[in-house]
């Protein structure tokens, strides 16, 4: 362990950080300046031999997507899926969103640093906490061309997402529920800072994209780099419903997407207690390798179980390997993470493991990452 930080605001020793916990970091990022951005690298965390405690233990171009639903403040309101034809679908699905976003500015400032999204009626929107700057009220350019003062409610560093707040009212985004995007499926940005494009998804499943000081898990990879997009632009997908946010990057990293359920999750917690709360398990774990004795290829290992915490009073044991979280399979540790991002503390979810050739249940009641 390293306990020499390098001064105030600056983060531990790397090897350090694979042993803390997330929250842990997130207080430590939330001392330096956030307009930093840096480089984001993902990794599928197979063959890794990343260590970290599970705070959130997280077609074609005309693919037509299904259950989607405009947000309202109460109460939610189905609407049907919107397709377009593949010569023309780019504009057309992202036109359907345009309304409910915004560009983001600073006080006094005449560049636009971010995009955000309208997710209820009321005028809260969300966006990326790095792209903020840490500022405390933002200047939002609506696509009518206004401008509205809006406050900077909360930011979490932990997900790069901030909620904002404007008096008044504005269409809210229609906003996918039928899960997360497919590999080879294609997606439109809505850059409020030029004309929309078309990008294409290489993982929907929760993979990690690490970055100077943090590591966000369970976000999806886009192809290319993240160029002149806007962080915290609304992705769409063929339906014109919202399916993630781009979350802050340099603009030469790969584009990194919040899965738009995570955001909606976090937003509400926000607007409610003013903060989010991370859940965990209680365990550290890392993904399965070769040359491990478990009789499984895949899968999360668990390295370590917290006394008394949620996993030990469900059973969990050292050497289990989580290879079903929530009925969903999982084969790293960051999908895994990802499978429980947007979760509650409270929540009950069932970890399907392996113990010795054979399968056993789990049943982990998440609490706080605070308690």
């Amino acid at each position: 362990m390293h306990d020499d930080y390098s001064g105030p605001g600056r983060l531990p020793h790397a090897d350090d950080r694979l042993w803390r916990h997330p929250s842990e970091l997130a207080a430590l990022s939330r001392q330096r300046h956030l307009s930093t951005r840096s480089t984001v690298v993902f990794s599928a965390m197979g063959g890794a031999l990343l260590m970290g405690v599970l705070w959130l233990t997280l077609g074609g171009s005309t693919k037509v997507r299904v259950a989607t639903e405009r947000v309202t403040l109460v109460p939610v309101v189905s609407v049907n899926p919107r397709t377009a034809p593949a010569d023309e679908w780019t504009r057309t699905v992202t036109e359907i969103a345009r309304p409910a976003t915004v560009a983001v500015r600073l006080i006094g400032s005449s560049e636009n640093i971010a995009g955000a999204v309208a997710i209820r009626d009321d005028g809260y929107l969300v966006t990326s906490s790095l792209a903020t700057a840490g500022a405390e009220r933002v200047m939002l350019i609506l696509a009518t061309g206004e401008s509205s003062e809006a406050v900077v409610v909360a930011t979490d560093p932990a997900s790069d997402l901030a909620l904002l707040k404007i008096d008044g009212r504005m269409p809210a985004a229609i906003m996918s529920g039928a899960g997360r995007p497919g590999e080879g499926e294609s997606l439109a940005v809505v850059d409020p800072n030029g004309s929309p494009e078309t990008r294409v998804v290489m993982s929907g499943a929760g993979i990690s994209a690490s970055r100077t000081g943090d590591l966000l898990t369970g976000v999806i990879a886009l192809d290319g780099t993240i160029g002149n997009l806007l962080p915290g632009s609304p992705m769409v997908d063929s339906t014109g419903a919202v399916v993630g946010v781009i979350l802050a990057t340099s603009k030469n990293a790969p584009v990194a997407v919040m899965p738009i359920e995570v955001a909606r999750s976090v937003a509400e917690e926000m607007i409610q207690t003013g903060f989010f709360s991370h859940p965990k398990a209680g365990i550290t774990a890392r993904d399965v390798m070769s040359y491990d004795d478990t009789n499984v290829a895949t899968g999360a290992l668990v390295t370590s179980v917290e006394p008394n915490g949620p996993a030990a009073d469900s059973g969990m044991l050292v050497g289990d390997v989580i290879v079903e979280v929530g009925g969903t399979p999982v084969s790293t540790m960051a999908e895994m993470v990802g499978e429980l991002m947007g979760r509650r503390p409270g929540d009950k979810v069932d970890f399907l493991v392996m113990r010795s050739g054979r399968a056993v249940t789990c049943h982990v009641r998440l609490v706080s990452a605070t308690d």
